[in-house]
This record gives structure tokens, C-alpha cells and sequence, in this order.
């Protein structure tokens, strides 16, 4: 129940921050309204012990406690230049996320990314940094005991994390814009180190970077700007990436920024903030692909206009559902009710979760924690199974590729008669992106700057 806890909330007035944690550990959403101290707008990475009581959050510049105070040693996450001018929250969806620690008792690897203004305003993710964070301290609120340590540089969005195929330990997975090559990392009780580096595929050269693995490990998804929605398989054991595959986008017909998985990882969910499509897994080798449109957006919004509720940013919860955050401040989640089923039986409702405050964009986001070891297979070797009732998912070992081999990148074809939006809706689509996160920053960002030049040379006043 790492997963349990989700956060959101943003500062209304000077002075007055809310807050809110949506939980589910009676198997359903419920909320607890809470003063959580900071702003949260897009980054959110937040970890709950096992049985799903809160241990600590961050919106990208501080980590709190389950109390939301400032934990020893976290009172500045991701430093620089972006940290200082992002005083409500760090601006990027994809910033990071959190696991225990293998073979250390109560340690929590905090995973992040760093943003940096670059030359006219080209927004880079230069550094893959951890933090590891004792639990165990101050009688439980925890101490940061390692902050910032760079594990790779390069153009680094989006990190992924896959249970190992032992079922104790983790991989890393991160594409570099710059030198096109996933590196991919074991985290073990001896550390993080890189295993190895494959250029297989372009790196997610999106400025909306988004990448997934199934909940059973055995697919990673990324989306590239350039080229199209990819999709590898993934070896538990070797932690390899092989046999890619590329569905192209064909504006307006498809280009997807977002990407959900259900539960067992046969449908895939890629989305746009208009639509939201689903992909049978089952059929992406098939001579015909099951591929369609789910949902559309219906320009409403919540509570009333001008709060919109374009899908944005999803996530497979722990009662087996997917939730989308929405952009523009809205108070509403859009919910995928039966994402196990296919096509419209997978339930799409919009504006399906009333949330008792404003979201700011925030969503959390999570690895499967509960996947268990690879039963049978060459790395399972730690003796161990897991306890019944547990809620963790041993799965089945069979013989795979060689995966060390040079393959072929298989074209994907979407199938004939695939929906294609009217003209007024792609227009739309061209006038309104808000999906663009780079874009956003970049925006903010010189807003923000504009704003200081100008308080910068206005006479100052005396208020008594």
C-alpha cells in the first residue's frame, strides 16, 4: 500500500495553503482535508509505508513528513535555478518517484529529476538524482541522510521503475534526449549502479515527456514527439529492453501525450487532452491491431466554467481504477470505472470523482508496488514467495528472445476505419495544447521574470 495516499492542493491566498489526501485503503476513494504547508502544481512524488499510513511528500522543492513539516535534511530537493524561481511548486509532471529501499529496513530511495533554463528559454532535465531518506529517525517523521546525489546527466525526463524479477529489488529506466540511449539501472541493497546502456529506440524527444511499464513488468511505453507511441518488451531478469515497435502518430487522426495501464496490463490507455484511446495489448503482433477511441471531451468543466476538464494526467489507483487529474484548476477526476474491459465496457466517466477542493494539475505517480517475483525463472533465486493475501502478484516464468540480439523495429499500423475527429475538433486540437509542459514552463517562466523587472524598478514605498 505504498500507493495509498495521493495529495493535492495549492495556495488560494497569502498565508492560507490547503490541502487535501485522497486515500483508499477501504478499496475506494475517500479524502481528508489537510493544511499539507506547501503548493502543489504538477509535481508530486509521495511514498506510504506498507500497510498505507503516510510517510512523506515533496512538491519538487521540500520534503515533509506525515505531519507536513519539513523533514530533517529535506528542506531543499532538486536545487538550482528553477527551485528559486518556482517558489509554488517544481513545474514538471514526471519529476520522480519513491521505493524502499532493498535490504535496508525502513529506507526510502527518493528517484528525481531537475529542471534548468537553458539558452532562450529551452527547458532541459539535466540531472537523475536520489535521495535516501531513513524512516527510521526522529521516531518515525524520518531524516534525509543522502540529498541530491547526480546517479546520470544528460536531457533525462521521466524515469520508470520496475520490480526486479527476484521480487526484492528494482530497475531504473531513463532515455537521454541527447545521446538517443536508454540507461538502465539495478537498485539493490548494495546501491544504484548502471548495468547497462541500449540504443534501441529514440529517448522520448517530447516536450511532454511520458513513459510506463505494465503492471506485470514485461512492456515499457514511451512516446516520442517525432515519431510515434513505442512500445518495448522488458526482460525482468536482464533488465533489457528488445523487440520495438512504433504505432506512428497521424495528426489529427492519433498523437497521444499520456499513457495508463489496467490492472493486468493487457489494455493500454494513451490520451490527449481530447481524447483517450484504448490499445489491446493482446493484438499490437496480431496482422489486425485492437485500437480505438474511448472518450472524447466534452468541453465541460467543474464546478463551472472556467475550470475545464481536458484529460490530462492518469494513473492506475488500488482499487483497480484510473484516475485523471484535469487541467485548469477544476475540482473533478475523470474515471476509467473497468479499465480491464475492453473498449466502452471499460467505463470511461467523466468528471466520474467530485474532489472537495481545487486541483492544481497535481497527480502522483507510482511503480507497481506490488508485483512479486517472476516464479521459476533464472533470477529467482531469493527463496521467498509471497505470503497469501498479500496482495502481491507472483508471476510466471517463460523462455523469452535472445534478448542480446539486433532487432528490427516493427511498424504498427493503426486498423482500417480508425475514428478521426471532424474538422472544428481539430482545430481545436492545433488552438489548445495544454499537454505541451515544456512550452508551459517556458511561458511561466518568462512571465515570472517580466514580473520581477518590473518590481524591480518601481519606487519603493514606505507602508506604516
Amino acid at each position: 500500500m505504498h500507493d495509498n495516499n495521493w495529495i493535492f492542493g495549492y495556495t488560494f491566498g497569502a498565508g492560507n495553503t490547503d490541502g487535501t489526501l485522497l486515500h483508499f485503503e477501504n478499496g475506494y476513494p475517500e479524502f481528508k482535508l489537510e493544511n499539507v504547508q506547501q503548493d502543489y502544481f504538477y509535481y508530486c512524488i509521495l511514498c506510504s509505508d506498507s500497510t498505507g499510513n503516510l510517510l512523506f511528500h515533496t512538491d519538487g522543492r521540500q520534503l515533509r513528513n506525515r505531519l507536513h513539516q519539513v523533514m530533517e535534511g529535506g528542506d531543499v530537493i532538486n536545487p538550482g535555478q528553477m527551485w528559486v524561481v518556482f517558489y509554488d511548486g517544481y513545474p514538471t509532471v514526471t519529476g520522480g518517484l519513491a521505493i524502499p529501499a532493498p535490504g535496508l529496513k525502513n529506507y526510502y530511495y527518493l528517484i528525481h529529476t531537475t529542471l534548468k533554463d537553458g539558452d532562450n528559454l529551452n527547458i532541459l532535465c539535466p540531472e537523475l538524482l536520489y535521495s535516501l531518506i531513513d524512516m527510521n529517525a526522529n521516531t518515525g517523521l524520518g531524516k534525509v541522510i543522502e540529498k541530491n546525489k547526480v546517479i546520470a546527466t544528460g536531457d533525462l525526463p521521466s524515469p520508470v521503475i520496475v520490480k526486479h524479477g527476484n521480487g526484492r529489488d528494482w530497475w531504473l529506466i531513463v532515455g537521454d534526449m541527447i545521446s538517443q540511449n536508454y540507461f538502465i539501472y539495478l537498485i539493490d541493497s548494495n546501491g544504484i549502479h548502471l548495468k547497462h546502456e541500449q540504443n534501441i529506440a529514440p529517448a522520448s524527444l517530447t516536450d511532454y515527456p511520458y513513459a510506463k511499464a505494465s503492471p506485470d513488468g514485461t512492456f515499457f511505453v514511451s512516446n516520442d514527439d517525432s515519431t510515434g507511441l513505442w512500445i518495448f518488451d522488458f526482460d525482468r531478469c536482464s533488465g533489457l529492453l528488445s523487440n520495438p515497435r512504433v504505432l506512428p502518430y497521424q495528426p489529427p487522426a492519433f498523437w497521444t501525450a499520456t499513457i495508463a495501464f489496467s490492472p493486468d496490463g493487457r489494455f493500454l490507455y494513451p490520451g490527449t487532452h481530447l481524447f483517450v484511446y484504448q490499445l489491446d495489448m493482446q493484438t499490437i503482433d496480431s496482422a489486425q491491431m485492437s485500437f480505438d477511441t474511448i472518450g472524447r471531451y466534452e468541453y465541460g468543466s467543474s464546478p463551472a466554467p472556467p475550470y475545464l476538464t481536458h484529460f490530462e494526467l492518469p494513473e492506475l489507483a488500488p482499487d483497480g481504477k484510473i484516475y485523471y487529474g484535469t487541467f485548469n484548476n477544476s475540482t473533478a477526476y475523470h474515471v476509467i470505472n473497468r479499465p480491464g474491459l475492453p473498449l466502452l465496457a471499460s467505463d470511461m466517466a467523466q468528471r466520474g470523482l467530485v474532489l472537495p477542493r481545487h486541483n492544481k494539475e497535481t497527480r502522483c505517480y507510482f511503480p507497481n508496488y506490488r508485483l512479486g517475483k517472476w516464479l521459476d525463472s533464472p533470477c529467482d533465486t531469493l527463496g521467498f514467495a509471497s505470503p497469501p493475501g498479500s496482495g502481491f502478484k507472483d508471476v510466471p516464468w517463460s523462455e523469452g528472445r535472445d534478448l542480446e540480439s539486433k532487432e528490427e523495429i516493427k511498424v504498427l499500423k493503426l486498423p482500417p476505419g480508425f475514428y478521426i475527429p471532424p474538422a472544428n475538433e481539430q482545430q481545436a486540437e492545433q488552438d489548445y495544447d495544454p499537454l505541451n509542459m515544456k512550452t508551459l514552463v517556458r511561458k511561466e517562466l518568462e512571465r515570472r521574470r517580466n514580473k520581477s523587472i518590473q518590481e524591480s524598478v518601481l519606487p519603493k514605498v514606505k507602508h506604516e
